[in-house]
């Protein structure tokens, strides 16, 4: 309802709406006529390009005066857009990392700038990073935690890993123990599973955007909550897709960094 109210109100909005449920539609189409897929698809893809373009036709001060809301309910239905029309693409690594760092810049902006009245919104709650607290504490899944310990293992003993790497690599591995300690290997539901990245340091995604291995690892060993919680039609094979990158841009090196992980998720056959 808090989106629907906004779209009246804003073009930007109005046009991420429309983009979010033409790529709804193409999605239905997908297996029953590739024609109407196709036809869908191009509209999403020309609805995201007039929101995004009115968008960045606001000023600053608009934006002020629109508030969060609006903004938040934006870069939500942009990002799902998106990550259901690339499905056909080839670089699903480098489009992920993008969608990654577009979910952190929007999580940054609640914990920021959200009032307590924006941070009672349902849309709020779902990327506030506070929302993560101890009364939720789970016992560390035990193999979860074998197979970080080993992948901290790898880092340290790592040639190609800078000495400074190693501290950031070896905090990223010790947080998303943290983060595993809050959310279940097998989720309810994707509300929580973003707060990932909120966990890492700008460090650590630089790391990730270097495509240093233990870096990729990592992200992968996290992956294996998106694959695990209920599916979406938005989702699609993304999760299998992205590890199938990580996998090849590992090598050789996947066999000692994430072989766990290739146990749990299926990835297509190369």
């Amino acid at each position: 309802m808090v989106v629907l109210g906004n779209v009246q109100n804003h073009l930007f909005l109005a046009h991420s709406m429309f983009a979010f449920t033409a790529a709804h539609m193409a999605h239905l189409y997908i297996d029953t006529s590739p024609l109407q897929n196709v036809r869908y698809s191009d509209m999403a893809r020309r609805y995201s390009v007039e929101a995004s373009a009115f968008f960045r036709s606001c000023s600053v001060t608009d934006l002020n005066q629109l508030g969060l809301v609006p903004t938040l309910a934006f870069l939500i239905l942009m990002g799902l857009t998106t990550l259901s029309l690339l499905q056909g693409e080839v670089e699903y690594l480098d489009r992920f990392l993008d969608l990654l760092f577009l979910t952190r810049h929007s999580l940054r902006l609640v914990n920021i700038y959200g009032t307590p009245a924006v941070s009672d919104l349902t849309i709020a709650r779902i990327m506030v990073a506070s929302e993560l607290q101890p009364k939720g504490l789970l016992s560390l899944n035990e193999r979860v935690e074998s197979a970080l310990d080993n992948l901290e293992s790898v880092n340290l003993t790592s040639p190609s890993t800078s000495g400074y790497q190693k501290v950031i690599l070896s905090h990223a591995i010790v947080q998303t123990k943290k983060w595993y300690s809050f959310v279940p290997l097998d989720p309810q539901n994707l509300i929580l599973i973003p707060h990932w990245v909120m966990f890492m340091t700008d460090d650590y995604l630089v790391c990730l955007r270097d495509k240093n291995k233990v870096a990729m690892a990592l992200l992968a060993h996290w992956i294996i909550s998106i694959y695990n919680a209920p599916e979406k039609w938005y989702m699609s094979k993304w999760p299998q897709n992205v590890v199938a990158s990580i996998a090849k841009e590992l090598g050789p090196d996947k066999s000692t960094t994430i072989e766990w992980v290739l146990s749990k998720v299926p990835i297509p056959r190369s």
